[in-house]
């Protein structure tokens, strides 16, 4: 079948253009040791105050740390703080 947001990613590597800019691929934007921000998120896995785990459409972003919380939360954007000590991209099944 096909998939155009395949084509479109190969695409935007071969342009060298931002996946964001070309196949809305998630953002994520780590503020220091105390904000993480996600955008293009698909919604919460997991959310425990030493793991909280992100949905995009690629993978898992998995937040460790102490007293993590969802700071805000919308449709587009995703914002988690607490004292971050790991992240990390696990791919979805």
């Amino acid at each position: 079948m096909f998939k155009p947001e395949k084509l479109l990613s190969r695409l935007s590597e071969r342009l060298e253009l931002p996946g964001q800019a070309v196949v809305r691929e998630p953002q994520v934007l780590l503020s220091g040791d105390r904000q993480l921000t996600v955008e293009g998120h698909r919604g919460i896995r997991r959310c425990e105050p030493e793991r909280i785990e992100v949905r995009t459409a690629r993978a898992c972003v998995c937040v460790d740390g102490q007293g993590l919380r969802i700071a805000m939360l919308n449709a587009g954007c995703m914002v988690i703080r607490g004292k971050l000590r790991g992240v990390t991209l696990e791919a979805l099944e």
